[in-house]
């Protein structure tokens, strides 16, 4: 038997506003019963220096079938935003990951304002003071 896990979102483009709803679901076909599944959303940073994350909500299940779905419902947060610059980028995601086991799924996201991604190394003279204050931040 062939063992999945997938992330499945109703959007064929996963990008969200800050503090909308996220709704999706979470399969899998499994050979062993499964003790645990976890659903972690979080945000990570790339480029020049230190890499940071941090886990901002995680949903579990334990005792649940070899195979099956959970539905789930995030409220996003506010903040931060999926931006990137010359110097550093914020992505956020979904991974789900099956206990015991090493079976991991994840699916990026996108969340900020209109739905797309900050791209401060484009932004001339950005009209709000909040972009303003980002973008020398990072460059």
């Amino acid at each position: 038997m062939n063992e999945t896990l997938q992330i499945q979102l109703p959007e064929s483009t996963p990008a969200y506003e800050p503090g909308q709803d996220l709704l999706g679901t979470v399969t899998w076909n499994h050979t062993k019963p499964v003790k645990k599944i976890e659903l972690h959303l979080f945000w990570y940073t790339l480029g020049v220096g230190d890499q940071d994350s941090r886990v901002v909500e995680t949903l579990q299940w334990e005792e649940v079938p070899a195979q099956g779905e959970r539905h789930f419902e995030i409220r996003l947060p506010r903040a931060p935003y999926s931006l990137s610059s010359d110097n550093l980028s914020i992505h956020w995601a979904l991974e789900a990951s099956l206990k015991p086991g090493r079976h991991t799924a994840r699916t990026e996201l996108t969340i900020a304002p209109e739905r797309s991604e900050l791209k401060l190394n484009t932004l001339q003279d950005p009209p709000n003071p909040l972009l303003r204050k980002i973008q020398g931040w990072f460059g």
